[in-house]
């Protein structure tokens, strides 16, 4: 890509159509460089650069997530890179942002990912069985994904983050070796990437840097509601149905079912 303009690249994923493509969660201005990741051609916000890639080789819901997580392979040349996510709209300029988190250091935020504590969830295991409850992964998903947990002893006092803002700090190998690591159990595992990054991280002895303030106070998130997403690929007994028809009562069975699977897996950890 071009050379760096700035010291800081703020930049966003939009792959296929999952959602109306948000413009807010990219408005350019001065001491930043504005960049999208898409393999759309009729997307051209105004003061932003576009990094058009295809598809071919993971598809949309995979490609939108290399960005992401693989930050020092896209981004070259930069000191701070800011991913946001296209539900997500930023209320602070991406300057004020990195002087509220180096506030909380002594001297220079030391360099790795900065992510931001969930607001309903502390633990990934809560995360993983409400996944599975609101159909954003199937049954085998979960248990793979469960077993992936048991296997690499995944520690139990990890905090949970959200990920709908993503603030790296260019330079750290262990955070770029997690981030290979995370997109390629991300490949494997599920399209929920949120459900391996602690994996990535554990494996990688990778420690993030957790902000001591909410994401609320930079942002606002969600601008979109699940009801604006597309759901084509959700299963369909996921889409709760009338209360007093057969697809109600086999819905509320699936669900019973899996509320056994959760209090189950509860039990034996």
């Amino acid at each position: 890509m071009k050379a760096a303009k700035n010291s800081v690249a703020l930049y966003s994923c939009y792959f296929g159509n999952p959602e109306p493509f948000n413009p807010s969660s990219l408005v350019a201005g001065e001491g930043y460089d504005c960049i999208l990741f898409t393999d759309r051609q009729d997307i051209a916000p105004e003061g932003v650069r576009l990094i058009r890639q295809n598809t071919l080789a993971f598809g949309p819901a995979w490609q939108s997530r290399k960005a992401k997580m693989l930050p020092h392979q896209e981004l070259t040349g930069y000191e701070w890179a800011i991913y946001v996510d296209n539900r997500t709209s930023l209320k602070l300029h991406p300057s004020k942002i990195i002087r509220k988190i180096s506030a909380n250091f002594k001297d220079e935020p030391p360099a790795g990912k900065h992510l931001f504590r969930h607001p309903e969830r502390s633990n990934i295991w809560e995360e993983l069985h409400v996944c599975l409850m609101l159909g954003h992964i199937n049954e085998r998903e979960w248990r793979d994904i469960l077993a992936l947990y048991e296997r690499v002893d995944l520690p139990s006092d990890h905090s949970l983050t959200h990920n709908a803002i993503m603030i790296y700090k260019m330079g750290d190998r262990a955070t770029e070796r997690a981030g290979q690591l995370w997109f390629e159990l991300f490949l494997r595992y599920s399209k929920r990437d949120q459900l391996t990054l602690h994996v990535a991280d554990h494996l990688a002895q990778c420690s993030s840097q957790l902000i001591d303030f909410p994401l609320r106070e930079i942002a606002d998130w969600p601008v979109y509601d699940d009801g604006d997403r597309d759901r084509a690929t959700r299963p369909k007994y996921f889409r709760k149905p009338p209360f007093f028809t057969v697809d109600g009562i086999r819905y509320r069975i699936r669900r019973a079912r899996m509320t056994r699977l959760i209090r189950t897996a509860r039990q034996g950890s």
